[in-house]
């Protein structure tokens, strides 16, 4: 496969991890949110996750991979997949982190560790393992065969880290 070109397995695995990040939010919002005093929300049935019923979950995780698979379609071709450079997930990053805080500190406010401890583990971790993942513009450019043209991944787009005058 070409630098602009992505495997099937790399795209179900994209189509994957983003469900998960969706869920694992909902396993640390959902328990705060539903056992408060005054809830947001309840179940008819409780379930054994902090009153949360694993449906709720499984449905969290379809949902997102379903939304993953249709804005996939729908972007193909028009968003680049290839070619990020760390800098430029710096705000996703923290807007996803941002919302996983809020939930956070709802759930410990209202005394339930576990969902947080899940929750980093299965969202907040991954999240940032993947952000890390992405090279930096100074790891790319250190790359052999690498060197100022190179860096370009779209035409007419000056090289990654190009001064422009």
């Amino acid at each position: 496969a070409g630098l602009g070109q992505v495997s099937l397995v790399a795209k179900l695995a994209s189509i994957g991890v983003g469900a998960m990040l969706l869920m694992s939010w909902d396993f640390v919002l959902d328990p705060a949110m539903s056992q408060t005093d005054l809830p947001f929300w309840y179940w008819h049935q409780p379930g054994a996750f902090f009153g949360m019923p694993y449906q709720n979950f499984a449905g969290w995780f379809g949902t997102g991979a379903v939304f993953m698979t249709v804005a996939a379609l729908l972007w193909r071709g028009q968003v680049k997949t290839t070619g990020w450079v760390r800098s430029q997930l710096n705000l996703p990053i923290v807007v996803y982190l941002a919302n996983f805080a809020f939930a956070m500190v709802m759930s410990l406010g209202a005394g339930m560790v576990v969902p947080v401890l899940l929750g980093l583990v299965v969202g907040a971790l991954p999240a940032l393992v993947c952000w890390y993942l992405v090279p930096t513009e100074e790891e790319i450019a250190l790359q052999p065969g690498r060197g100022g043209s190179d860096l370009a991944v779209e035409p007419n787009r000056p090289p990654v880290g190009a001064v422009m005058k």
